[in-house]
């Protein structure tokens, strides 16, 4: 790999990051104002997703790192899952259908995990986005 390809690399994730950390900071001031526990998930969400961006710097001198890539996976999973939450939260308490909503999504998570692990860690740009779906 170029040394450019690397720095173009870092460049562009840091800006990612810069981008997350600033809408987490919104939120996370939205909160400290009106103290609405929605609000409180997103920023949780918001930090999980730019956590996620450090493996994703990693799999670019590593491309073949199945453990970057389940962990990218779970972060990504991790933050939507908590941002979905932060959504059903705004209209008040949490229910035993929106419980069992999270937990199923949490289930379709797991066994795709396992089909990452039987499967191998695919070898096409396709591949990648077809096991990185859930």
């Amino acid at each position: 790999m170029l040394e450019t390809d690397l720095s173009y690399a870092l460049v562009s994730e840091g800006f990612i990051v810069l981008l997350n950390i600033m809408v987490t900071m919104g939120l996370w001031l939205n909160y400290r104002t009106s103290r609405n526990p929605y609000l409180l998930i997103a920023c949780v969400a918001g930090v999980a997703e730019s956590l996620r961006q450090v493996p994703d710097i990693l799999l670019t001198p590593y491309p073949e790192s199945s453990g970057l890539f389940l962990l990218s996976l779970s972060f990504r999973f991790v933050a939507s899952l908590l941002f979905l939450a932060a959504l059903l939260r705004i209209h008040g308490e949490m229910g035993s259908k929106h419980a069992w909503l999270l937990t199923t999504l949490g289930i379709v998570f797991l066994i795709s995990i396992g089909f990452l692990f039987f499967g191998g860690y695919p070898e096409t740009a396709l591949g990648v986005y077809v096991q990185s779906m859930p």
